[in-house]
């Protein structure tokens, strides 16, 4: 597991390095135009570049794109993690490992690499904030525990959806989650978000996809050997 482990961070920072600077840039630009365009000063701010209070509304069509973009970014490397150690000769992977500690294993450096990237938002966002505003900032642990737990079940519910229908394109994959937002009015307001119901998801979510590997590697295994 330890192996596994390591292996994925290695990936993650050897061959993501372009996703890691759009990330990194986007968030920049981003604060920038907030701050300069929509001339932005309050703490408010904060919350509108890492897109805290975001709503599906057409009218705010550029928090809208910047926030799929950032869960888009999430997705895709959460799911190139979850499959990298199919490239390699899959079917000899469980004989290594028991199936259930491989996707917890997964879950676990899917979660690392959220945390990661989530702080590197936040530090560079706080810091342009500081530096600007120099400000009071009115951002608590809780929000940012709020926005990593809402990142985690929409990265778990990719990876889900992809064992399942492992046969449709990572964008196909985003288009529904899209879609199912829009048809069960999930809320995307991560600052309304009440967690304690977001934790429960996320366990429900976690448990959901433990209980039913077994299923999903069968489906993983036709597509990638």
């Amino acid at each position: 597991m330890k192996y596994i482990y390591i292996n994925d961070l290695s990936y993650f920072i050897k061959n993501h390095k372009k996703l890691i600077f759009t990330y990194i840039l986007t968030t920049i630009l981003y604060f920038i135009y907030n701050y300069f365009i929509q001339e932005e000063t309050s703490s408010n701010l904060i919350l509108e570049t890492l897109t805290l209070n975001c709503d599906f509304k057409l009218d705010l069509w550029l928090n809208l794109i910047v926030f799929v973009l950032y869960i888009s970014i999430h997705c895709f490397i959460a799911l190139q993690l979850f499959i990298n150690d199919f490239k390699n000769s899959p079917s000899n992977l469980f004989l290594r490992i028991d199936s259930r500690k491989w996707i917890l294993c997964k879950l676990f450096s899917i979660l690392t690499i959220s945390i990661l990237l989530l702080s590197i938002s936040y530090i560079i966002t706080i810091v342009l904030y500081l530096i600007l505003i120099n400000g009071n900032i009115e951002i608590n642990v809780f929000v940012f525990i709020k926005n990593l737990i809402f990142v985690l079940l929409i990265e778990n519910l990719v990876v889900l959806l992809y064992t399942i229908f492992s046969k449709y394109s990572f964008i196909i994959l985003m288009v529904l989650c899209v879609v199912l937002i829009n048809i069960f009015k999930i809320p995307t307001n991560i600052v309304s978000m009440n967690i304690y119901i977001l934790l429960i998801l996320y366990f429900l979510m976690f448990i959901l996809i433990v209980m039913i590997n077994r299923k999903l590697y069968i489906n993983l295994f036709e597509s990638e050997e």
